[in-house]
C-alpha cells in the first residue's frame, strides 16, 4: 500500500519529453550538413585510394608479366588497362598492339575532377580529363618514356573547401609516392 506523498512513480513529464526532443532535433539540424560533406571528402579519398591500388597493381604485373601494360583513363570516369600483344623489352605508348584483358577496369565514382601531366613539361601542366591521359608500366619496372615523373590528381571542392590527392609515378623506377593536400601549410603532404 502507498501512501499519495511517499509513492513516487519513474516516468518522464511530457515538458521533459518535449525538451528532450527539441534538443534531438537542433543536434540533427547541425550534424546533416557535416555528415554531407564528410560523406564527400570519404568519396574522394577512396576514389583516389582506388586509383593509387590500380597504379600499383598494374606496376607489378608488368613486372610479373614481363609486358608493357598501358593505363588509360577515357574521360568517363574509368580507368581501363590493356597489355601488349608481344613480349617486348618495351612497347611504345601510342603503338596498337595492345589487347584488352576482360574486366579489367576500375571506375571512380564521384570525385570532381582528375588531373594528369608529366613534370617533364615547362611549366608542369595537367591535361584535364583526355583520351590522352596514358601511363605505360614496362616490364623492367619504369614507367612511360623513364625519364619522366607521371602525375595523376584526385580532388574535388566539399563543403566550400577543395579536398586534393597526388600520384607521383618516378618513371625510372616506377615507384608510387602518395601526398594529399595541406589546406594549412599549403604544401603537398605523405598520405
Amino acid at each position: 500500500m502507498c501512501y499519495r506523498d511517499r509513492c513516487k512513480q519513474v516516468g518522464l513529464t511530457l515538458i521533459e519529453l518535449l525538451v528532450v526532443i527539441a534538443l534531438i532535433s537542433i543536434i540533427g539540424a547541425l550534424a546533416v550538413p557535416n555528415l554531407s560533406g564528410w560523406n564527400c571528402r570519404q568519396n574522394t579519398e577512396k576514389d583516389f585510394i582506388n586509383l593509387a591500388s590500380m597504379v600499383t597493381y598494374m606496376h607489378g604485373l608488368a613486372v610479373d608479366r614481363n609486358r608493357t601494360m598501358r593505363l588509360r583513363f577515357d574521360g568517363t570516369r574509368q580507368f581501363i588497362f590493356y597489355e601488349a600483344e608481344s613480349v617486348t623489352k618495351k612497347t611504345a605508348c601510342d603503338s596498337n598492339d595492345w589487347k584488352e584483358p576482360p574486366n579489367e577496369a576500375i571506375e571512380l565514382k564521384d570525385t570532381g575532377e582528375i588531373l594528369y601531366g608529366s613534370f617533364d613539361e615547362k611549366p608542369f601542366q595537367p591535361l584535364v580529363s583526355g583520351s590522352s591521359q596514358v601511363t605505360c608500366f614496362h616490364g623492367d619496372g619504369s614507367v612511360d618514356a623513364g625519364h619522366s615523373t607521371v602525375v595523376w590528381q584526385v580532388g574535388k571542392v566539399c563543403d566550400g573547401k577543395r579536398y586534393d590527392y597526388q600520384l607521383n609515378i618516378h618513371g625510372s623506377t616506377g615507384f608510387v609516392e602518395k601526398n594529399k593536400f595541406n589546406n594549412l601549410k599549403n604544401d603537398w603532404v605523405d598520405f
